[in-house]
């Protein structure tokens, strides 16, 4: 975890974590590609799944930590973490904002 006075610095600046940020980064490239805003080889790792009618991206294996950490498996892997209210957000800036907020929450353990 984050030291106290370093986690209540970033919490009254209502900056992120690192560790969330680069969360942040992913959804954001995840959310800009799945609507056509990314470049083609990002779109063609990502594929929806047929399971369930909410907005869910097939999570491929891997065989190792850093296959877990690779864009193909970290990205559908947080995307289906999120809230369907999130992943569903009309625009971007509306994404970015809901993101966050949910992040922060989650980094900061707000309810």
């Amino acid at each position: 975890g984050i030291n106290a006075e370093y986690g209540d610095t970033l919490k009254k600046l209502h900056w992120l974590p690192v560790r969330s940020r680069i969360t942040f980064k992913i959804l954001l490239t995840v959310y800009k590609t799945l609507n056509g805003k990314g470049p083609q080889y990002l779109s063609d790792m990502l594929q929806y799944s047929n399971i369930t009618h909410a907005p869910y991206l097939l999570e491929p294996s891997t065989l190792s930590k850093y296959g877990d950490r690779a864009f193909c498996k970290a990205g559908p892997s947080l995307w289906n973490k999120l809230p369907t209210d999130i992943k569903t957000c009309s625009t971007l800036d509306t994404f970015k904002i809901c993101l966050k907020t949910h992040l922060f929450k989650e980094a900061y353990e707000i309810t």
